[in-house]
């Protein structure tokens, strides 16, 4: 408690300098990412984060006791956030490799290795996964062995295959939809290589969205890398 009092005062008479390209910040806030860790991210003049040219957070360096380190001319150090949980500003949400934007009429639900948003009001809801130990091929070969099976118990589902953009790159959307006296399910991923991480899209609903995605595909492509 005394170290996030410590760092709360330090922030609240901070003037940062950012040397690197002339840049000069005009302030920081106190934010709290996943898990509670509390940093003093730099804030731009009108509004958003200072970033550096790889899209990175930029915060301040301090010391244990919140104080914040300057260098030997008093100027003080900056350095970019390194990201082990999801961060949320405004309505935006970040992981260390990619972000993406909210859409009005969605909210979101963090974990430490995930990430989750929903729309409101609704059942529909995507998860973004990341794993450095899976292939593209077996995991499109799993979620295939996986569909087969749901036409097994249910030869009324419907399956498709399809190709849905994300961060403007065509990827391979595979989707099964299952409807039963008691519930009806729809389920769905894509999956894109980058940086030698596979990430999976798992779309849910509790109703069909074969052929009608709507907001889902825009929120897809609006996936960026850094």
């Amino acid at each position: 408690m005394k170290k996030y009092i410590a760092l709360a005062l330090s922030i609240m008479t901070l003037v940062c300098v950012f040397t690197a390209c002339g840049k000069k910040p005009t302030g920081t806030e106190a934010v709290t990412v996943q898990g509670g860790e509390t940093l003093a991210v730099l804030t731009k003049e009108d509004g958003g984060l200072e970033r550096n040219d790889q899209g990175d957070i930029l915060m301040v360096v301090t010391e244990e006791d919140g104080k914040a380190v300057t260098d030997k001319d008093g100027e003080q150090q900056t350095t970019q956030v390194n990201l082990k949980t999801a961060f949320v500003y405004d309505n935006r949400i970040e992981f260390k490799d990619y972000y993406l934007e909210i859409p009005d009429g969605w909210t979101n639900d963090l974990s430490y290795t995930d990430l989750t948003i929903a729309k409101k009001g609704s059942d529909e809801t995507i998860k973004i996964m990341r794993s450095e130990d899976k292939s593209l091929e077996d995991a499109m070969s799993n979620t295939e062995s996986m569909f087969k099976t749901v036409k097994d118990i249910n030869p009324a589902a419907v399956t498709s295959k399809s190709t849905i953009k994300i961060n403007g790159e065509g990827c391979i959307f595979m989707s099964a939809y299952s409807k039963t006296e008691e519930n009806e399910n729809y389920l769905a991923y894509a999956f894109l290589e980058n940086e030698g991480a596979l990430y999976t899209f798992m779309v849910t609903a509790a109703h069909d969205l074969t052929g009608n995605l709507g907001e889902i595909e825009k929120i897809l492509n609006s996936v960026e890398f850094k």
